[in-house]
C-alpha cells in the first residue's frame, strides 16, 4: 500500500468541479506536491497570530540563525524530494519490514493497545512520525530530522518552522467567521498541521491507526449543521400529511361549491361536503398509519456508516455523519458523503451514476470521492469533505434531475387527467351558470344546476382512490416484510413480465461450502492448502465465497504481503504479492488458463456441469496493482464449492410461470454451472445458457439475441446492465433482483429494481424495493400483493372516470343548449354513493391479480368510455321526450335518476366480470339499496314516488339504455381492434425498411 505520509505531501487533489472553494478542514491534509513546476518558488504558509507575538519577543538575532536554516531545509526538499522520503532512508531499509496484516486489524489493535499516559515516553517510530508530521517535511535530511526529534522532546521549540505553501489560494480573513460558510479555506499553520496529522498514529507494524472526532467535536459539528441530512424520505411528515390532504385544489373547489349552495337556501344538496370531508379524514389516517409502520421498518434496512471516533470504531446511521468524521469503507459501501482518501487498500469505486463512465476508478490516498459512488473493490479510510446538500450527488440530482424513478403509467394518465379537468373546469362552470341563467332559469336553481354539474367533473373520487391504494400497498408490502422506496415501483412491479435474477440467495440458499480442493500440474494438495491458509484471509472481501474459503481453510497469516490485487466482478479474480513467496492469484478458471491449460479447464467445466463451482489457484512471476492484470499464470490447484438448492424454488417458478412471467438467471459464475442448477431447481428453458463473453457488443444485435437465452454466465456488471436495457427496448417490462455490488447498475435502470436487507448499502440505495428478510421465496407474495392493488385501481378506475367523462359532456351539451342541467347535487351523491363509493371500496379488498397488459387508460376506457356514452344520449332522449310529461323538471328529474342508477350499476356489473358469489352479492344488495332509498326519500332526492303511472315509461327507458351500452361498447373495441391492426402494420413496414 503506499505509504499515507507520501499520499499526504506528494499528491495533489483535485480540485472539487463546481465550486472554486474547500473545506478549510480538510486542506491541513494535503500540502503541495514534491513535484514543483520549474522556477515555482516554495513560500512558507503565514504563521498564526498567537505564534507571531511569541516570535516578536525573541532577539533579532535568534531569528536570523532561525531564517537562514528554514530556508537551507526548504531547498534541500525542492532539489531531492525523493531521495530523502523517510520509508527511503538507510536505517529504515536495514530492518526487517514487518508483516502486514488485514486491512481492518488496525482498528482492533487500537484497543489492544492504548495510547500511553502523558509521562510515558513514546517509542521512536511514533516519536519520528510526529516530528515529521508537525513541523518537518518528508524531504528532510537525516540530520535535520534526528534535531527536529531533540526540538519536539522541548516544551519551547528553538527552530522556526516553515512549511510547503498550500495549493490553493489563501481565502481573505472573514471579519465575522462565525457567520461565513464552512467551506471557507484558511492557511493553515504547522502547528494546526500538527494537530491534524496527530489524528493518526503510525504503529510499529507500518499501518495507521485512527482517533477520529472526538464526542464533543461531533456535538459541535451537529451544532453547526454539518450532519448528513438532506430531509428527503418516501413519506412526509404529519403536519405535511395533513396540509397536503386538505389544502388542494379542488378541496378549495368544493369548499366554494359547497358556499354557492348555502347562499342558494337548498341545504339538502350540500350532502357532497360530508363526503368530501369523510374521504379526506381517511386520507389522513391511512397515510399516517402507513407512515408509523413504515418508519419503524426502515431502521431495520437504513444504511450504516463505519466511522472512527475517539480511536475506536463505530457503526451508526449514515445521516448521523458529520464533516471531518474518518470514514471506513469496505467493498460493497455506497459513499454517503464527499470525502478525502487517507488510505487506500486497493480500493476501485464505480462513479457511474455521478458521470456515467461505469469503468471503475482506482483510488488512491488524496483522491476525492463522491457521494453516490460506491466501492467495487477493495477498502480504505476517507475522511468526511461534504455532507447533506453540499455533497456532490445532491447537488447534482438537485440540478440534473438524474434519479431514475420507477415507472408508473398509472399515475401518468391520472395526473393528465387532472390536469385537464382542473382546467377545464371553472370556464364551463361560469358558462353553464350563464347559459341557464339567460334561459331564465332563477338564481338559486342556477346555482344548485351549475353546482351539479361541477361536482361530477371533479375526480375527486379517482385521485383519493389512487392515492390511498398505493399508500396502502406500501402498508400491505411492509407486513409481507418488504420496504417500499417508491410508492410507484407497485405498478412497476404489478406489470413486470420478465424477471432477472442471480442464482445465489435466490436459486440456491447462498451458502456455499468447499468440498474438495484438488492439484494440477504435478502441485500436491497440500501445497495448495498452505498457499491458501494465506492467501484466503489476507483479503477483507466480505461475500458468500470468501466465508466458505474462511471455513474450510485454516489461518495461518506468516508469509507478509506486500501488494494486492482484490477482487471485482469485472476481473474475476483475487491476486496477491509476498515477500518471499512469489504471486498468487485466485479466480475464474476461463479468465486465468491460456490456451495450452485446455486439459485443466476442461476438467474444471466438468465440475461445473455438475452444478459445482470451481476456482482456479494459480502461481504468477508478477502482478500490476495499477491495472490488476497478472503475468505469467501457472496453474496449481482446483477449489470446488457447492451450494444447495433451495426447496422452494422450483414452486416459485412454477407460480411466475402462471403469471406469464419469463425468469431470467443472469449470473457470474460459469453457464453451465448455472444452468444445470437452474434445470434442477425446476426453471423452464434452462438448457438455453450462453457465455456473456460470446453476447454482441452491440446493442441492436443484443436486443435480437437475448430473447433466446434463459441463462446467462460470466455476466459483467456493465453487461447485466445491458440485458437489461435489451428486454426494455423489446418492449418488456423488467424485474431486477440483486443483492450485490455487481447488480447496482442493473437494479438501477431495471422498472422495478428488488434488493436484499443482507445486500450490499448501493444495492440497497438504488432499490425499489429492499425484502427485509433477504429471502427470494417471498417474492411470491410480494408480486402478488402488487398485482392485486393494480388490478383492483385498474378496475374500480372505470367507476369514476365514468362519472367524469359523462359529466364534462353534459355540461357542454347543455351549455348549447341553454337548458337546466339534468341532476341536481343530492341525486349525483346518490349515485355516487351506491354504485361508486361502496363497490369501490369493496373490490379493493378483494384478492385480483389479473392486471391487464394493454395500459391503463386503454383498460380504463375500454369500459368507461361507452356507458358514459350511452348515459349521455339516454338522457338527450328524455329531454326529447320531455313534452309527454308537460315539461314537469320533477318528473324529468326522476326519469333521469333512474336512467344514471342504470347506467351506473351496468358499469358496476362490467367491473365485476368475471362474477363470483361476492360480486354477485355485493351488486344485487347495491341495486336494492338504491332502489329502496328512491321509493323511501322521493321528496329528499327532488323527484316523484315511482308509483305513479308515468314510471311505466321507465321500463322502455331501461331497454334503450341496454341496447345503446352494448352498441357503444363495440365500437370502441372495433376502434381498438383497428388502432392495434395499424399499429401493427406500420411496425411490419419499418421493419422492412430497416432490412
Amino acid at each position: 500500500m503506499t505509504d499515507i505520509k507520501e499520499a499526504l505531501f506528494d499528491k495533489e487533489p483535485e480540485k472539487r468541479e463546481g465550486s472554486g472553494e474547500k473545506d478549510p478542514d480538510m486542506e491541513p491534509l494535503f500540502g503541495q506536491g514534491s513535484e514543483e513546476p520549474a522556477g515555482e518558488e516554495i513560500k512558507p504558509a503565514e504563521v498564526p497570530e498567537a505564534e507571531s507575538q511569541k516570535e516578536e519577543q525573541e532577539t533579532s538575532e535568534k531569528s536570523e540563525t532561525q531564517n537562514i536554516e528554514s530556508a537551507s531545509d526548504v531547498e534541500t526538499l525542492s532539489e531531492e524530494p525523493k531521495e530523502l522520503l523517510p520509508e527511503d532512508s538507510p536505517e529504515e531499509a536495514s530492518e526487517e519490514p514487518p508483516k502486514k496484516k488485514g486491512f481492518f486489524s488496525r482498528f482492533k489493535r487500537k484497543k489492544e493497545n492504548p495510547e500511553p499516559e502523558a509521562s510515558e515516553k513514546p517509542d521512536d517510530t511514533a516519536s519520528s512520525e510526529v516530528s515529521n508530521t508537525s513541523g518537518t517535511e518528508p524531504g528532510t535530511t537525516s540530520e535535520t530530522a534526528d534535531q527536529s526529534q531533540d526540538e519536539a522532546s522541548d516544551e519551547k521549540p528553538e527552530k522556526k518552522k516553515f512549511t510547503f505553501s498550500l495549493p490553493f489560494k489563501k481565502k481573505p480573513e472573514p471579519e465575522e467567521p462565525e457567520e461565513e460558510p464552512y467551506v471557507e479555506i484558511p492557511v493553515y499553520s504547522d502547528a494546526e498541521k500538527k494537530a491534524e496529522l496527530e489524528a493518526r498514529e503510525k504503529l510499529e507494524n507500518g499501518t495507521y491507526v485512527y482517533k477520529g472526532l472526538t464526542e464533543a467535536e461531533v456535538e459541535n459539528q451537529v451544532h453547526m449543521g454539518r450532519v448528513n441530512q438532506t430531509g428527503e424520505s418516501i413519506f412526509k411528515t404529519n403536519k405535511e400529511i395533513i396540509r397536503d390532504h386538505t389544502l388542494t385544489y379542488f378541496n378549495f373547489l368544493n369548499l366554494f361549491l359547497g358556499i354557492l349552495i348555502l347562499v342558494s337556501g337548498q341545504f339538502k344538496n350540500i350532502t357532497f361536503m360530508g363526503v368530501i370531508i369523510v374521504n379526506t379524514l381517511i386520507g389522513i389516517v391511512q397515510e399516517m398509519k402507513v407512515k408509523k409502520l413504515v418508519d419503524r421498518l426502515a431502521v431495520i434496512t437504513a444504511s450504516k456508516a463505519t466511522v472512527i471516533r475517539g480511536g475506536e470504531v463505530k457503526e451508526i446511521d449514515i445521516h448521523d455523519v458529520v464533516v471531518k468524521d474518518t470514514m471506513v469503507l469496505a467493498t460493497g459501501n455506497q459513499v454517503c458523503a464527499d470525502a478525502i482518501v487517507m488510505e487506500s487498500d486497493g480500493m476501485e469505486v464505480n462513479e457511474s451514476m455521478l458521470t456515467g463512465e461505469s469503468r471503475p476508478v482506482k483510488k488512491k490516498a488524496g483522491d476525492r470521492l463522491m457521494s453516490g459512488s460506491f466501492l467495487t473493490a477493495g477498502s480504505g479510510v476517507v475522511q468526511v469533505e461534504y455532507v447533506g446538500e453540499d455533497s456532490y450527488a445532491y447537488q447534482l440530482m438537485k440540478k440534473a434531475k438524474t434519479k431514475k424513478r420507477a415507472s408508473s403509467e398509472m399515475q401518468r394518465t391520472i395526473n393528465r387527467i387532472i390536469k385537464v379537468v382542473g382546467v377545464l373546469i371553472v370556464p364551463i362552470g361560469i358558462m353553464l351558470y350563464l347559459s341557464q341563467s339567460n334561459a331564465g332559469t332563477g338564481f338559486s336553481d342556477c346555482l344548485v344546476g351549475t353546482v351539479a354539474g361541477v361536482i361530477g367533473m371533479i375526480p375527486e373520487g379517482l385521485v383519493l382512490l389512487t392515492s390511498i391504494s398505493f399508500i396502502l400497498g406500501v402498508g400491505r408490502l411492509a407486513r409481507k416484510r418488504a420496504l417500499v422506496q417508491e410508492m410507484e415501483a407497485i405498478e412497476a412491479l404489478a406489470r413486470v413480465n420478465v424477471l432477472c435474477l442471480d442464482k445465489t440467495g435466490t436459486i440456491t440458499t447462498g451458502k456455499l461450502e468447499v468440498v474438495d480442493v484438488i492439484g494440477v500440474n504435478d502441485t500436491e494438495k497440500e501445497r495448495v492448502e498452505a498457499v491458501m491458509n494465506e492467501m484466503a484471509f489476507a483479503f477483507d472481501d466480505v461475500n458468500n465465497t470468501q466465508d466458505a474459503l474462511m471455513k474450510y481453510f485454516k489461518k495461518s497469516s506468516r508469509w507478509r504481503s506486500l501488494e494486492k490485487i482484490p477482487f471485482s466482478s469485472d476481473r474475476k479474480y483475487r491476486a496477491i504479492r509476498y515477500d518471499q513467496e512469489g504471486c498468487f492469484v485466485l479466480g475464474a478458471p476461463e479468465f486465468l488458463l491460456r490456451e495450452e491449460d485446455r486439459e485443466i479447464l476442461l476438467k474444471a467445466e466438468s465440475y461445473a456441469a455438475e452444478g459445482l463451482r470451481v476456482l482456479l489457484l494459480a502461481s504468477c512471476d508478477t502482478i500490476t496493482v495499477e491495472d490488476g492484470t497478472v503475468w505469467g499464470v501457472s496453474p496449481m490447484g482446483l477449489i470446488i464449492i457447492s451450494d444447495c438448492i433451495r426447496e422452494e424454488a422450483p414452486e416459485i417458478f412454477n407460480y411466475f410461470a402462471s403469471q406469464n412471467v419469463n425468469i431470467k438467471v443472469i449470473s457470474g459464475d460459469n453457464p453451465a454451472t448455472v444452468s444445470q442448477i437452474a434445470l434442477k431447481a425446476g426453471l423452464n428453458g434452462a438448457e438455453h445458457y450462453i457465455d456473456a463473453n460470446e453476447l454482441p457488443e452491440d446493442f441492436e444485435e443484443l436486443k435480437k439475441v437475448v430473447g433466446d437465452y434463459t441463462v446467462y454466465g460470466r455476466v459483467k456488471p456493465e453487461q447485466k446492465q445491458n440485458i437489461v436495457r435489451a428486454y426494455q427496448a423489446n418492449k418488456a417490462v423488467v424485474g431486477m433482483v440483486g443483492d450485490g455490488v455487481n447488480d447496482v447498475l442493473a437494479l438501477k435502470d431495471a422498472d422495478c429494481g428488488i434488493a436484499m436487507a443482507a445486500g450490499s448499502d448501493a444495492a440497497k440505495q438504488v432499490a425499489h424495493i429492499v425484502l427485509l428478510d433477504s429471502d427470494f421465496s417471498c417474492l411470491k407474495n410480494i408480486v402478488s400483493e402488487g398485482r392485486t392493488i393494480i388490478a383492483n385501481i385498474e378496475r374500480v378506475s372505470s367507476l369514476y372516470l365514468t362519472k367524469t367523462i359523462y359529466s364534462v359532456i353534459l355540461c357542454v351539451l347543455f351549455i348549447l343548449l341553454a337548458r337546466e342541467y339534468p341532476f341536481i347535487p343530492i341525486q349525483l351523491s346518490w349515485i355516487s354513493a351506491m354504485a361508486i363509493g361502496v363497490p369501490s371500496f369493496l373490490l379493493t379488498l378483494e384478492q385480483n391479480e389479473s392486471v391487464d397488459g394493454g395500459g391503463f387508460l386503454r383498460h380504463v376506457l375500454r369500459i368507461a368510455l361507452p356507458q358514459a356514452l350511452s348515459m349521455v344520449v339516454c338522457l338527450l332522449t328524455i329531454q326529447v321526450l320531455t313534452p309527454f310529461w308537460n315539461n314537469d323538471p320533477t318528473m324529468t328529474y326522476m326519469f333521469n335518476l333512474l336512467v344514471g342508477g342504470t347506467v351506473s350499476f351496468m358499469v358496476v356489473i362490467e367491473v365485476c366480470r368475471p362474477m363470483n358469489w361476492i360480486r354477485r352479492t355485493m351488486t344485487v344488495i347495491l341495486i336494492c339499496l338504491f332502489a329502496l332509498g328512491i321509493m323511501l326519500f322521493p321528496g329528499l332526492l327532488g323527484i316523484y314516488s315511482i308509483f305513479r303511472w308515468e314510471c311505466i315509461f321507465t321500463v322502455p327507458m331501461i331497454c334503450m339504455v341496454l341496447v345503446i351500452s352494448k352498441a357503444f361498447t363495440q365500437l370502441v373495441l372495433l376502434g381498438y381492434r383497428l388502432k392495434d391492426w395499424a399499429a401493427m402494420k406500420i411496425r411490419a413496414l419499418i421493419d422492412r425498411e430497416k432490412v
